[in-house]
């Protein structure tokens, strides 16, 4: 991608802007503060003019590493017009999902998880972005590496959400405070080990997390009727 073509990038929201960094090349920045649960932008689950909705099998070549799987068997694909083709992941993210994904009128809102100052680049975790087999065509695990996040913390490699440490799952499961399930439904869904979890810790929090779920499997069970029959293998640790 051209040093020109980034630096006219011109987003729907005046409030975020693609500015050069040192480490990953290009990041998102706040242009205005944000507070934990604002709404940054928003990811459409239909096709859009900086995005569309491909099946699953379809979200390798041109979209592998600029999407993720947006509902259950189908991929989120952007183009360089969509605010996420820039957005960085971080070890220690400052935004990402909430509400487990939740579809509000055809939108997945991404939302900042602590105070984002103006200037302060816009950061999330691919992990609660990936599912567990959405590293190949056959079902491999997705990784990427090494980490250039910079964070005290940082894994050193960039993982599905499947391969992270228990206790780091649970901060995105049933984080300290608002805003409150930021992972996507169906990636927990594809973990019964942490669904489980989550039915006994919080039972106010797991039935959020099942209206969610039921949500992104509508739209799931919609798109294979407009779109096709879409169905990922089954990835290489269930086999």
């Amino acid at each position: 991608m051209s040093a020109l073509k980034v630096d006219q990038r011109s987003f729907e929201h005046p409030e975020i802007a693609v500015k050069e960094t040192q480490s990953t090349g290009w990041g998102l920045f706040a242009n205005a503060t944000y507070k934990p649960g604002d709404p940054i932008f928003w990811l459409s689950t239909e096709d859009t003019y900086a995005s569309k909705i491909v099946k699953w099998e379809d979200s390798f070549g041109d979209c592998f590493d600029r999407g993720y799987t947006i509902v259950p068997d189908f991929g989120f694909c952007c183009t360089s017009e969509s605010p996420f083709w820039n957005m960085n992941h971080s070890c220690n993210p400052n935004a990402g999902f909430v509400n487990w994904g939740r579809i509000e009128n055809g939108l997945i809102p991404i939302v900042a998880y602590k105070r984002i100052a103006v200037g302060e680049q816009i950061t999330a975790d691919y992990a609660t972005f990936t599912m567990s087999y959405d590293g190949t065509p056959d079902g491999g695990p997705w990784e990427m590496g090494p980490c250039l996040c910079g964070e005290t913390d940082c894994l050193g490699v960039v993982t599905g959400f499947e391969r992270l440490p228990l206790e780091l799952q649970m901060k995105y499961i049933l984080p300290a405070s608002k805003p409150y399930g930021r992972v996507l439904a169906h990636i927990v869904h594809d973990l019964p080990r942490l669904e489980e979890i989550l039915r006994q810790q919080s039972p106010k929090r797991f039935a959020e997390y099942q209206q969610a779920l039921k949500g992104l499997y509508g739209k799931s069970a919609e798109l294979q009727q407009t779109i096709g029959p879409s169905r990922p293998p089954s990835p290489d640790w269930k086999r």
